[in-house]
């Protein structure tokens, strides 16, 4: 018997069964695949390369750090709801002690402590805010067109396009300006 053939043809077999195996291994672990046969017509779309077992699947997307919370967006809409009731309420408040000679009540509104009380002292603290009681409306024709809110401050327009802004001080609505419909300050 002649084994010498036969151990070479042993390790011809051996080398081409390594090669095989090392080829496999390689794609297992994300080698490169093996060029595409040959076409005889060209193709529109190269087929999407098939995972690998071995590759751990992407990591599922994030949300962006600017969205915000469920519970927080409703938590501002009702901040903001509140603002706008205490607006509306520090304008009825500044309507109605106007209306009333009310001193006491119309001067913290504008950020003042009055000095007395009665029609002469509401005039006085409404300088402070250049405006002229007498083109305010009477609590009976008060309406309110709209209401914004913005930062601690806030803008309340009435019917007849008459416009308060006001800011918020130590937890309360305080009227900064009252503007006309035409657009100027309410002057005395």
């Amino acid at each position: 018997m002649n084994l010498g053939g036969s151990n070479r043809q042993l390790a011809v077999v051996a080398a081409l069964i390594a090669v095989v195996v090392a080829a496999g291994v390689a794609v297992a672990l994300g080698g490169d695949d093996p060029p595409p046969p040959a076409a005889s017509a060209p193709t529109t779309a190269a087929p999407a390369p098939a995972p690998s077992a071995t590759q751990p699947p992407a990591p599922p997307p994030t949300q962006p750090a600017t969205v915000p919370k469920p519970g927080a967006e409703r938590k501002a809409q009702r901040r903001q709801a509140k603002d706008a009731r205490g607006i509306e309420a520090a304008v009825t408040a500044l309507i109605e002690s106007a209306g009333e000679a009310d001193a006491a009540r119309f001067c913290p509104l504008v950020g003042l402590e009055p000095a007395g009380n009665g029609l002469p002292q509401v005039q006085r603290c409404a300088q402070k805010i250049d405006l002229d009681i007498t083109t305010l409306p009477s609590s009976d024709e008060l309406s309110f067109e709209r209401v914004t809110v913005a930062d601690g401050s806030g803008t309340a327009r009435l019917s007849g396009g008459t416009r308060i802004t006001l800011k918020k001080a130590g937890g309360k609505w305080q009227i900064t300006r009252v503007r006309t419909a035409s657009g100027g300050a309410v002057a005395p």
